[in-house]
């Protein structure tokens, strides 16, 4: 399968693309800023290759993944993991119209910009489909606990979701899925430069076995859903 993962330098998005790695027979272009990271990555692949691609996501060109896609040759996406995000605790009076575009930016329209673009080599007939899995937040789920300081983050995680349930619909009858999974609290660098001293009970690398578990074979079940993924609030 050919696989592209965004925000694939630390956290969800590495853990992802290894447990992807660990498998034979897969292609996974890790999509990151930080090009010694990705490196890093690659070095850890199993079974499968991991092809670093050093790209921002709110370059909506997206030059940098488009020569690397026809350098491999990849004419079609199985699987699209958006799961780059940007997370700042501010209180909402704090929130400068900067803060505000970049994480919407990121958060939004840099996994609308991107889906767009790879639209071209998704989807097809019978086992030709291509699963966009876009890795939301509970905090942006419609009557879940709300907190302090998060305006701006879980009201772009928010957005995120219904853009699944919306894609959905758009590329119904195509071969196209499109899922969003809410996660609740996770152990990654993010979180924990938002929340200096906050544990939370799941680790990077289960949540990563479950996106793994989800994206490949979720789609024959599920499509245009917003799936809560969490024990806790958040």
């Amino acid at each position: 399968m050919n696989i592209i993962i965004t925000g694939a330098s630390s956290g969800i998005g590495y853990a992802t693309a290894r447990r992807f790695a660990a498998e034979p027979g897969n292609l996974i272009f890790a999509l990151a800023r930080s090009g010694d990271k990705l490196a890093a990555l690659s070095a850890e692949a199993g079974k499968s290759r991991i092809i670093p691609v050093v790209q921002d996501i709110t370059d909506f060109t997206f030059t940098r993944l488009e020569a690397v896609l026809q350098q491999e040759g990849v004419s079609h996406i199985d699987i699209l993991i958006h799961n780059a995000g940007y997370l700042v605790n501010k209180p909402f009076e704090e929130l400068a119209a900067a803060d505000w575009h970049t994480i919407y930016n990121v958060n939004v329209i840099g996994t609308a910009m991107l889906t767009r673009h790879l639209v071209p080599r998704m989807g097809g007939n019978g086992e030709n489909h291509t699963h966009i899995v876009i890795i939301g937040s509970i905090g942006g789920v419609n009557g879940s606990s709300k907190f302090p300081g998060l305006s701006a983050y879980s009201s772009s995680k928010g957005a995120v979701s219904v853009l699944a349930e919306c894609l959905a619909e758009e590329f119904r009858g195509r071969g196209i899925s499109v899922n969003c999974l809410a996660l609740g609290a996770v152990e990654t660098e993010m979180l924990s430069k938002a929340f200096p001293g906050y544990v939370p009970k799941t680790k990077s690398s289960e949540a990563a076995g479950y996106i793994y578990d989800f994206s490949v074979g979720g789609w024959r079940h599920f499509n245009g859903k917003i799936l809560e993924v969490s024990t806790t609030n958040p």
